[in-house]
């Protein structure tokens, strides 16, 4: 995807997502712009491979920002990431 077309499908990603990206950051006020996008694609149930399309990276780069995500949301491993985002 070209970065243009990739930023406007972000923006517009953000702007459907407002109220829980608020929900979110009032919880969790420290997460990066990237894990705050990776929050949004995940909430909706995206694959990873799907993910990894949208945004033009590695499916393998994607597990790993899940695990970042993770650790900044302070979930253990037993519990479900999109289930946790789902609740917002």
């Amino acid at each position: 995807l070209h970065p243009r077309v990739r930023r406007q499908r972000q923006m517009c990603i953000r702007d459907r997502n407002k109220e829980f990206l608020d929900r979110l950051a009032l919880k969790h006020p420290n997460l990066t712009q990237g894990e705050k996008y990776l929050a949004t694609l995940l909430r909706v149930n995206l694959s990873t491979k799907e993910i990894s399309m949208i945004t033009g990276t590695i499916p393998k780069t994607i597990n790993m920002n899940r695990y970042r995500l993770r650790k900044s949301l302070n979930l253990s491993t037993e519990e479900d990431l999109v289930e946790y985002l789902q609740s917002f």
